[in-house]
């Protein structure tokens, strides 16, 4: 099992910048998810809304 492929994945998916700042890895994660969350919320709604 060779895990460093996918650890060397995740490190580089990310930006200089975002890796740079003082935020822990798991306050980003969790504010990647919230906005994601909410983009779809906001998609299905205003799909609703545009078929209603």
């Amino acid at each position: 099992m060779n895990s460093s492929g996918t650890d060397g994945q995740t490190a580089i998916s990310f930006p200089a910048p975002v890796r740079v700042t003082s935020m822990p890895l798991y306050l980003i994660n969790a504010t990647m998810s919230v906005v994601f969350f909410a983009l779809m919320a906001m998609i299905s709604e205003i799909l609703m809304k545009r078929e209603g």
